[in-house]
Parts: C-alpha cells; sequence; structure tokens
C-alpha cells in the first residue's frame, strides 16, 4: 500500500478533473484564438474555465489569467508590478527635468517570521512604509508549515496605497477562499486534484501591473506567453470547483490533520510539531524530530509506503535545508512535513502513525542516536 502524504507537491486527479481533462483533451485541441469551429470549441472550454475560476477566487473572468507553472506565475506577476512602478517612476522623473533614477535595480526588504511562522502585520506595515515601496508580497498562508498569514489585516492597513502581491496556494482549497484580499493573485491546486502543469495569475482592475512584454495573439490573455493548454486548465478549474463546493473536505482533512499534530508528540520522544496550532491551514503538518536527518527519515518513509516531503518546500533538493524554520527559529534538519490529499482516509492516517515511531527509531539507531 502507497499513501501520499505530500500532496503540496501533487495529488491525484479528482474524478472530476479527469473528466474534464479528457473532454477537453477531446474536444479543445485547437488553437482558442483561430476563428474557425475547432478554435471557437476550444475558446469556449477556456472561456468557461475562466468563469469558474473566477467565482471560486471572487475575481472577474477578465482578472484571470492561466500560467503554464506556479513559477512562471509568481515570475510574472512580480515583473507586471514592477515594470509598470518602473514606468510611473520615470514618468515623474521627466516631469522633474529628467532627474532621472535608476529603475533597473530594486532593493527588497524582507520581514522576518515570528516563532509559529506568522509574520507580525505591524512590522509588515511598518516596513512598507519605511521606504519609498513599489509594491508588496505575502502569502495567504505557509505552504510549508501551513501557518496562515495576518493577510485582512494587512489588507486592510495598507488600504490600497500600494499593490498586493499573495501568493494563494496553501490556502485554496479552505472555506471562503473568495473573501480573500489581494490586488494580484498566483496560486496552484495541484493539492486539491488539478494538474502540476497549471497555474493563474490574477489581477484585479484598476491595480498598477503592465504584461512584462509585448503581448501577441500568441499570448493566453494578453498576459502570458505560449498556447494555453486548454486540457490542463479545464482539469484546473473542475478541481477547484469541486473543492470550493465540498466543505465537508475541509472538515474532515482538519480533523485528520489535529489527530496527527495530537499523536505524534506523545508517541516520539524529542519532537516538535512546528507552526501556529490554530491559525492554520487544514491539510499541512510539519514535524522536527532531534537526532535524526530528515531526508533519511523521508527515504525511510518512502520504504515504508509513505511519501512525505523533507527539507524546504521551495527547493528540489531534499537535503537543502528549510529557510521557513530557519528563520522561525526551529529546527532544520530533522523535519518532514505532511501535507494530506484530498482523498486521505482515517485508515491511511492510523497507518502512518503506527509506522513513525518505528521509522524515527530505526534512523536514529543508524546515526547513534536515542531512541
Amino acid at each position: 500500500m502507497r499513501v501520499n502524504l505530500d500532496a503540496m507537491s501533487g495529488s491525484a486527479s479528482t474524478a472530476r478533473a479527469h473528466t474534464a481533462w479528457a473532454d477537453a483533451v477531446a474536444r479543445g485541441w485547437s488553437d482558442p484564438q483561430r476563428a474557425h469551429a475547432e478554435g471557437r470549441a476550444a475558446r469556449a472550454l477556456l472561456d468557461d474555465a475562466r468563469e469558474h475560476v473566477a467565482a471560486v477566487l471572487g475575481a472577474r473572468a477578465d482578472e484571470i489569467a492561466f500560467t503554464h507553472s506556479l513559477s512562471q506565475a509568481h515570475r510574472r506577476a512580480v515583473a507586471g508590478l514592477a515594470i509598470d512602478s518602473a514606468l510611473l517612476h520615470a514618468c515623474a522623473a521627466l516631469a522633474d527635468g529628467w532627474r532621472t533614477p535608476n529603475t533597473q535595480a530594486w532593493d527588497y526588504t524582507i520581514v522576518e517570521v515570528q516563532p509559529d511562522g506568522a509574520v507580525n502585520a505591524d512590522a509588515f506595515v511598518s516596513a512598507v512604509n519605511r521606504a519609498p515601496t513599489a509594491f508588496a508580497v505575502l502569502q495567504a498562508a505557509n505552504g510549508e508549515v501551513g501557518t496562515r498569514q495576518p493577510l485582512a489585516d494587512v489588507a486592510q492597513r495598507l488600504a490600497g496605497s500600494i499593490p498586493l502581491l499573495v501568493d494563494g496556494t496553501a490556502l485554496l482549497g479552505e472555506p471562503n477562499f473568495d473573501e480573500t484580499p489581494w490586488d494580484v493573485l498566483t496560486a496552484a491546486a495541484s493539492h486539491l486534484g488539478a494538474p502540476n502543469a497549471c497555474a493563474v495569475l490574477a489581477v484585479r482592475t484598476g491595480t498598477r501591473w503592465r504584461s512584462p512584454d509585448r503581448p501577441t495573439d500568441t499570448y493566453e490573455h494578453g498576459w502570458v506567453p505560449g498556447q494555453p493548454d486548454v486540457a490542463n486548465i479545464a482539469a484546473f478549474a473542475a478541481a477547484l470547483t469541486e473543492s470550493a463546493a465540498e466543505t465537508e473536505r475541509c472538515r474532515r482533512l482538519n480533523a485528520l490533520s489535529r489527530q496527527i499534530r495530537d499523536a505524534v508528540p506523545n508517541l516520539i520522544s524529542d519532537c516538535v510539531v512546528v507552526g501556529a496550532s490554530d491559525s492554520r491551514v487544514s491539510h499541512i503538518v510539519t514535524m522536527s524530530f532531534l537526532y535524526v536527518s530528515g531526508a533519511a527519515l523521508a527515504a525511510e518513509l518512502d520504504d515504508a509506503g509513505f511519501a512525505v516531503a523533507s527539507g524546504s518546500a521551495c527547493a528540489s533538493d531534499v537535503l537543502a535545508p528549510s529557510h521557513v524554520l530557519g528563520a522561525m527559529g526551529a529546527l532544520t534538519e530533522g523535519n518532514i512535513r505532511v501535507s494530506l490529499p484530498w482523498h486521505i482516509t482515517q485508515e491511511d492516517v492510523d497507518a502512518f502513525l503506527t509506522a513513525l515511531p518505528r521509522c524515527v527509531a530505526r534512523v536514529r539507531e543508524k546515526f547513534g542516536a536515542p531512541s
């Protein structure tokens, strides 16, 4: 038996997402920019997906574009904010007698997180106000430890003074996502059964954002280069819409993740569950173990049939220490992250809680450490 406990890296497709993908492969294979019947069929599927995603995100359809990865969404979101701010500074310089500022190099400020993984809203807003700032970036929730960020507080206090870019990935699937404040939003939904090769870039109407290059008719929505992958977009929309409709799923995942958080420290010595205990998403649990290599423990669990993550969630190399845990002041070397997929069962969690103590003991024994 294999149990996927690394949903943030991807999860099995839902039945609805797979059906939507297969239908789009059969009917939406043409270029949606073309005026012929085949192109119009692809365009209809693409427009339908855009409408459904917009409804879940609390946006308008014309504020939604699809990218081929979350990284691409991040890069274009930042570039679009930066280039428009650069143009604004250039216009100001023109009005000020060509006293041209350096618009090529950008400074940035990192706001440290607290021990629970959340930024302090006062510190964040103070950092924004300390110097002229083009835009602010904040996760809706941390994808490595699951802690929710004080997004509503920050957005209210910024009060539209500068654009707020939000990575909403970890919060997708939680109730009332459409109430999440943002000016520019990036998000992927692979943990909800959507394809890995699709993400969303959303820009509120009136936000100071501009496509970082000159769009052509090969651009998705005029914002993203390359012909859109209609099949993956249709599957993305189906998985996202399904998760928003199934409120019971979130309650079930929350109960199972709380079971893990409560049980592990009682089952294994020298273990800490990190991240906020209450203000967190329902599907992520991160644990740190003394006398254990996180990579070795992940490998041991893999041999036992359980896929988990270790190291930094933003690094492809599992051996890379987690910069998130380091910023929190938590143990960085012996950590594993469990992220529950939509299809997880009580039996899966019970099996994991039975196997984990044995796996930790075996790794500690290999390293000659206390068990």
